[in-house]
């Protein structure tokens, strides 16, 4: 996911400008959309580097479109935000697969941190798997304990940006297994969505390495 675009869905004008001059500032490329099937279709096509989906809009909620894109599997971060927040909702969103939720109204800071903890995440778990295989370990994932053998090579494989014909094809297994052991996965992890599993899991792993690059040594 090397793409600097950011996809917004909001029915309100005139947030919409604002969140696209506020992107457009910070180096982004905000592309705005109508309605949520429009947004739907393009995010088959193409994985930005995260969206912004308002909570409240015609037709299907910020919620229903959540959990359409999470059916999918979906690599891109979503990002729920609402003028009608509370920790109910808040909790909700997160459970559903969200990466995270602001509340309106937000200041042009608070969207740009957000989304700079996102990209420099995918950007540090790009440069690792680059550098070396994945070897996450138990300290830094705790459900990791939980996991099976083959769901180990599978949640490797999904680290990896692979898909489940891809995984199925490198492991010999059918996609309707890989896809089993996923769901199993997601299920020990208790998250909601692929890219949910990928910032919980890559987070503590790649601050832990980054803290013992600067601690001296024993």
């Amino acid at each position: 996911m090397k793409s600097r675009e950011i996809y917004i869905l909001e029915d309100d004008a005139l947030v919409r400008k604002t969140l696209s001059v506020i992107l457009d500032r910070a180096g982004y490329q905000p592309i705005c959309f109508a309605d949520g099937g429009a947004l739907i279709a393009r995010a088959r096509e193409k994985y930005p580097l995260c969206i912004l989906l308002d909570l409240r809009l015609p037709g299907k909620s910020g919620m229903e479109i959540l959990s359409e894109l999470q059916g999918e599997d979906y690599l891109a971060p979503v990002i729920l935000i609402s003028g009608y927040g509370s920790i109910e909702i808040a909790v909700e969103a997160l459970q559903n697969g969200a990466a995270d939720f602001i509340q309106k109204p937000f200041k042009a800071n608070e969207i740009i941190d957000r989304i700079d903890r996102i990209e420099r995440t995918i950007a540090k778990a790009r440069a690792y798997r680059t550098a070396a295989r994945l070897a996450i370990d138990s300290n830094s994932f705790s459900a990791w304990q939980v996991l099976t053998r083959r769901e180990g090579e599978i949640l490797n494989e999904l680290l990896s940006g692979e898909t489940n014909k891809e995984i199925a094809r490198r492991l010999g297994l059918s996609p309707r297994t890989v896809e089993t052991h996923r769901l199993n996965i997601m299920k020990k992890a208790n998250v909601k969505s692929i890219a949910q599993l990928m910032l919980n899991v890559l987070q503590p792993n790649l601050e832990s390495k980054s803290s013992g690059k600067n601690s001296p040594a024993s």
